[in-house]
């Protein structure tokens, strides 16, 4: 067999490899000592949500220090940090990511050096690798030019003490293992390769804010497990890339928006000793330009929502109201009218706002100001009639269904953290890649504090210790908790986490589908504290939430929507007490809500809330399916998928339609599946009924260097007759057994729309026969292609568990 070797493992029994074709991959797969066979999927660049980036920081800038803006004062890290020495003292951490900007002064400006904080880090990669060249690596994660790694690393370990900007755990020792280079993507096996060196150089936990797939039979986090047993901690995002309620990463954090952000300050010209707060874009305005108000009064509706008198506001600043039109369009007119900025203050909302506009063709920048901000500089307008504003370019400083996934919420909406120096040195950023680090800087509290935990144990004691996040209140709504579906067990608080006495097990309540459903279980109670503790256990529900909507397709809705119907638990001890050691077990019985049809495929959830006094409370969330998931299609036949698109652009979709075409011809044919499926494959067979098998269906086989993503990518598939009846020798043995051309294994659902809006296969004509003869052209004669997929808890020896689609006729003529 000719293969060159990628990559060997110890952490697990695998190697990569690159082999010549696929004749060399089946005589892989015939091996005795060959378990699977996968291809080496791609790892997309973990992106943040907005584009939000500060520009380079003038060392004469001046600086704020009274007014602490952080997202620690939403999780008791603050409390923590004023209460406590800890600091995540000689905890290992290592990020693995896009590497580092270690000449930050946040990182102090070194690298493995004598009390340096990075003492560990490798470049698996090189500046210049884009995913499918070659990697060049050396031992220097310097990254300059990306900033992922470097925003994720001062999250967890920052420590300015010029700018006072510290991380959650600024004690800790890091490890830096830089896997993407200056562009483009990275690959599974150079991820396992820096896990496995995260290890191998002692990390206690390892930070990967990547966007993986949710499979848990995924490398990635079958190689976390493979630590998790080396009693490490492994915390993985949950992703921003989902489309709907079922798309996250595997294991995953979620992230909530930061109530309090890094801001900017400015001052006016009448008033200099003031300095007013503003967000979200930073101002890089030299001078002291005019500042004027667009309207004559501070109660204006409509405050610049219409064209602005032209040249009306050359070289000025303007000062506009927030109401009626959109945000863009104020500045739009503003724009219009020659400002070079715009200052937008709120219309009632007392405190500061946040907001990022996306609209390429704005070129000037604006920002928000509370509401009492804007009245009080628009009545210095009025008063002294020519007003100039300092922007300073210098932030505020810091003071210092079934399986519930994500399983803990962090904040991770509008972060200020590190960034390269040459790329601006902070910057607000957001997305679930940001909440990951903040868990883990968590985490090195809770060890320098308690001691090693397993992963189990740190877990349990986050989620039993977080806080559930409220629902912003309507007139019309009676929930008060937002759906499991999106926080897990709520937002971590590191202060409650640190001083808890109590642990409940298991510390979630996956019930599982109505065919599966468990109304019966139990929570056991520990008490490992010194006194005696009096608890009272109640039940509160979480909004319900739909993913479909059945009339458009059966691909999950981009956006879910969400209704207050609540489940009935029946507690079996309302009130317990525990003493010193003492532990107690709890029956709860769920009840799904009343009011859901059994086949609306809602999602209810809420918590099983423990209280002592001292306001301290401890919480499981629970989660369940009115409907059985298995029953919902997979083939989304309700948007015309599968369907044939032949070179000429026309659609074929049905059974009675016949398709004429040449050898040469190439015939795509796009499949669009609503759920997560364990296999999917494709085949063609002959038209008349028969039991003859022809054999495989050939596909292209990818450039050399194009790297296959085990998403996408189909794998073996067979040329049948169309009875189409699947038995033994039509479907591989079992799941996850080889992915070849042409069938997919651990297939990702589409969504509604970008990449993953639908597969497309393309055939050329071409099949592997059944005695190995490889690239045959079909015969002359009537052809059927057929899609089938495994449904969800399928079983693939049982035909009633495929779904099955047949294509139109194929009338094949060799030209």
């Amino acid at each position: 067999i000719d293969f060159k070797l990628r990559s060997s493992f110890e952490l697990l029994d695998i190697v990569s490899i690159t082999v010549n074709g696929q004749h060399d991959l089946d005589k892989l797969n015939s091996l005795d000592i060959v378990r699977n066979i996968r291809p080496v999927s791609i790892v997309e660049r973990p992106k943040a949500a907005d584009n939000q980036i500060t520009n380079p920081i003038s060392a004469g800038n001046q600086i704020d220090t009274t007014n602490p803006i952080s997202a620690d004062e939403l999780t008791g890290v603050a409390e923590v940090r004023a209460q406590t020495n800890y600091t995540g003292k000689n905890i290992k951490v290592g990020i693995i990511d896009t590497g580092i900007d270690y000449t930050h002064p946040a990182f102090g400006n070194c690298y493995k050096t004598k009390g340096c904080k990075i003492q560990f880090g490798y470049d698996f990669v090189g500046d210049a690798f884009n995913g499918t060249n070659t990697p060049q690596s050396d031992d220097d994660p310097l990254d300059q030019y990306n900033g992922h790694g470097t925003h994720v690393a001062g999250i967890i370990a920052a420590d300015d003490k010029i700018k006072n900007f510290t991380g959650v755990a600024p004690g800790v020792t890091l490890g830096i293992y830089r896997i993407f280079g200056c562009n483009g993507t990275t690959n599974i096996d150079l991820t396992i390769k820096a896990m496995e060196r995260a290890y191998n150089d002692g990390m206690v936990i390892i930070n990967l804010s990547l966007e993986e797939y949710g499979w848990s039979e995924s490398l990635v986090s079958v190689a976390a497990e493979k630590l998790i047993s080396k009693r490490l901690v492994v915390i993985i995002a949950s992703g921003n890339d989902g489309q709907g309620i079922f798309q996250t990463s595997s294991p995953g954090v979620t992230s909530v928006d930061n109530s309090k952000v890094q801001s900017y300050y400015l001052t006016i010209s009448s008033s200099p000793d003031k300095k007013f707060t503003y967000t979200t874009t930073q101002f890089n305005i030299s001078g002291n330009p005019e500042i004027v108000a667009t309207s004559d009064n501070t109660k204006v509706t409509d405050d610049a929502c219409e064209d602005l008198p032209a040249k009306s506001l050359i070289g000025k600043i303007a000062l506009i109201r927030r109401g009626t039109c959109t945000f863009a369009q104020k500045v739009a007119n503003a724009q219009a009218a020659d400002a070079i900025g715009v200052i937008i203050y709120d219309n009632e909302i007392p405190t500061i706002i946040t907001r990022f506009i996306d609209a390429p063709e704005l070129k000037i920048p604006f920002a928000l100001i509370k509401a009492e901000d804007g009245e009080l500089i628009f009545d210095h307008i009025y008063k002294s009639k020519n007003v100039a504003v300092t922007f300073y370019n210098e932030t505020l400083p810091f003071t210092n269904p079934t399986n519930i996934k994500p399983e803990i919420a962090a904040p991770g909406g509008a972060i200020f953290s590190t960034y390269p120096i040459k790329l601006g040195s902070y910057k607000i950023s957001s997305g679930t890649s940001f909440a990951a680090p903040y868990i883990t800087g968590c985490v090195a509290i809770l060890f320098e504090a308690k001691g090693k935990l397993s992963a189990d144990e740190t877990k349990k004691l986050l989620m039993n210790t977080a806080h559930s996040i409220e629902v912003l209140a309507t007139s019309n709504q009676t929930a008060t908790q937002t759906s499991i579906t999106g926080q897990g067990a709520g937002l971590v608080n590191l202060l409650d986490a640190l001083s808890s006495t109590i642990s409940i097990s298991p510390p979630k309540l996956p019930l599982n589908d109505t065919a599966n459903y468990k109304a019966l279980n139990t929570l056991n109670v520990k008490n490992s504290g010194k006194d005696i503790v009096k608890l009272t256990v109640t039940h509160v529900g979480a909004q319900a939430v739909s993913g479909y909507n059945f009339t458009e397709s059966f691909v999950p809705r981009g956006i879910p929507v969400y209704q207050d119907s609540f489940a009935e638990a029946n507690i079996s001890e309302s009130s317990i007490v525990l003493g010193p050691g003492q532990s107690k077990n709890i029956k709860i019985t769920i009840k799904p809500p009343a009011d859901l049809d059994n086949d609306s495929y809602f999602i209810f959830s809420g918590f099983i809330i423990s209280d002592k006094a001292g306001n301290k409370s401890y919480s499981v969330p629970y989660m369940g399916m009115k409907g059985i998931y298995k029953t919902l299609p997979i083939l989304d036949t309700a948007v015309g998928a599968p369907l044939i698109l032949t070179e000429d652009a026309e659609i074929y979709q049905n059974n009675s339609q016949i398709v004429t075409f040449t050898l040469q011809d190439v015939v795509p044919a796009d499949t669009k599946v609503q759920s997560n499926v364990g296999e999917l494959n494709n085949r063609i067979s002959s038209a008349e009924k028969s039991k003859r098998s022809l054999g495989r269906l050939y596909r292209r086989i990818p450039q050399e260097d194009q790297v296959t993503n085990e998403q996408t990518d189909m794998g073996q598939t067979n040329l049948t007759q169309s009875d189409i009846q699947i038995n033994s020798n039509l479907v591989p043995d079992s799941l996850g057994k080889i992915a070849t051309e042409g069938v997919s294994y651990y297939a990702s659902r589409n969504q509604d729309a970008g990449p993953l809006s639908n597969y497309t296969f393309i055939w050329e004509g071409k099949v592997d026969t059944v005695d190995g003869k490889r690239d045959i052209d079909v015969p002359n004669g009537s052809h059927r292609l057929v899609v089938s997929v495994l449904e969800l808890y399928g079983d693939e020896r049982n035909k009633k568990d495929w779904e099955i689609w047949v294509s139109p006729r194929l009338d094949i003529q060799h030209s």
